[in-house]
């Protein structure tokens, strides 16, 4: 007797979800250890921005 399992279908949805999983942890790992620097000039005292 020949008989072949397969993983059960996912859904579209399970398989978006997994993939937004896989990248925003890549992108994590990616980008943890960055700094962002901002080359603005200090504002004079009393403006918010």
């Amino acid at each position: 007797m020949n008989t072949k399992i397969f993983a059960p279908a996912l859904s579209i949805v399970e398989l978006e979800e997994r993939f937004e999983t896989t990248v925003a942890a890549a992108d994590t790992d990616r980008c943890s250890g960055n700094t962002v620097k901002v080359n603005a000039p200090v504002p004079p005292d009393g403006v918010v921005y």
